[in-house]
């Protein structure tokens, strides 16, 4: 396990994500997350060349069955991340040809966990694993932060003694 930093425009690297893995769907709190702070989370990578050759990967667009040649990387988790930085990327793109005086301020260093072959193991078991482990904060969870954070609202105090 190693953890890296590459920034997804000066770097020529490729990323591929899994077939296995769950459909991404455009997430609006999340590109607006990232274009606050950059991607906060370490996106989960290992090498394309550790994927098996019967394992089909895709860019987001083609599936590609069996060529992990044409990829650097796998995504095993942080699809959503890489999907939403990818499209904030293509938007600034879009405004620096508009405007050669456009400066973008858009992070697009992404922290990555790089696991080896011997770290994942059973790819699908992994994926499984990933997926099935984390948990949304509920309101519950929200309220109980604002408690811890907010000292001596009585408010809050309130409403964290009734959740």
């Amino acid at each position: 396990m190693k953890i890296t930093n590459l920034d997804i425009v000066k770097s020529e690297k490729r990323f591929a994500f899994l077939s296995i893995n769950r459909s991404v769907k455009s997430n609006k709190a999340l590109r607006e997350s990232i274009v606050k702070k950059g991607v906060l989370n370490p996106l989960i990578i290992m090498n394309a060349s550790d994927i098996d050759d019967d394992t089909m990967l895709y860019d987001g667009a083609d599936v590609l069955k069996g060529n992990a040649r044409k990829f650097h990387y796998v995504v095993l988790d942080g699809q959503h991340r890489y999907n939403e930085l990818m499209a904030l990327v293509r938007q600034e793109e879009a405004k620096m040809k508009k405007n050669a005086e456009y400066v973008s301020n858009l992070k697009t260093t992404l922290p990555c966990l790089l696991m080896t072959k011997e770290d994942v193991g059973d790819v699908n078991e992994f994926m499984i694993e990933l997926n099935s482990c984390s948990k949304n904060w509920r309101s519950v969870d929200y309220i109980e932060n604002a408690h811890k954070v907010v000292r001596n609202d009585e408010l809050i105090e309130t409403i964290n003694f009734f959740k």
